[in-house]
Parts: C-alpha cells; structure tokens; sequence
C-alpha cells in the first residue's frame, strides 16, 4: 500500500548541505548573512538539511575569538583579590564564535543531523 513519494526521517541525514561560513568571514557581517540566507534556500529547494560546520578553536585567526567582536560576556573571568573586580583569565570556550553568535539555526533546517564526518 502507498508509494514511496514521502518524507524518510531514516534518510534525512544521507544528503546534507554543509555550510562552511568562516572561507568568507572576512568579508564583512552583511556578506555573512547573505551567504547563509542564500544556502537556506538552496537546502529548502533541494530538498536537503543544512548543517553549519564552524571552525575549531585552534583554527581562529581573529584576535577577539569571533569576526563579531569580543562582548564582556565571552571571557572567563576570576575574582583574584578580595574586593578587586574581576580579572579576565580567558576565553569562555561555552560562548559562541563565528556566524552561530548572530544566528540561530533552527532545527527543523539542519533536521537532528550532526556534522558528518
């Protein structure tokens, strides 16, 4: 009974889009956002979840951790003399860098896949 025409959620991860938007992220907030909205619409029109891959860590090149800037949010921070403010002891790895700070990916897009290997 009943053709094969419809949506497999066993199948959903087996043709991904992967977005890679840090080979252009110095091209300026703007050109990222486009990028990404351009890539949304790829992946609805071919029928295909969208998952972002951001750089590891040890691949960053911008002196603040994100091509967004460094919020007072994002360091880590340590109370080192009683009284005294708190002092920066670096980078909060749980904040988020690169495009993910300005977007929300919804999950519906990416469909529960994880990055493939």
């Amino acid at each position: 009974a009943g053709g094969g025409g419809g949506y497999d959620p066993a199948a959903a991860c087996d043709n991904v889009l992967l977005f890679l938007p840090h080979s252009f992220a110095h091209n300026g907030h703007g050109s990222q956002l486009n990028n990404y909205l351009l890539a949304v619409l790829i992946a609805t029109f071919t029928n295909r979840a969208m998952v972002i891959l951001e750089p590891p860590p040890a691949l960053n090149v911008f002196k603040s951790n994100s091509q967004f800037g460094c919020p007072p949010e994002a360091w880590e921070t340590r109370v080192v003399r009683t009284g005294a403010p708190p002092k920066r002891v670096g980078w909060d790895f749980d904040f988020p860098r690169g495009l993910s700070r300005l977007i929300k990916h919804p999950a519906w897009l990416s469909r529960g896949c994880p990055v493939p290997c």
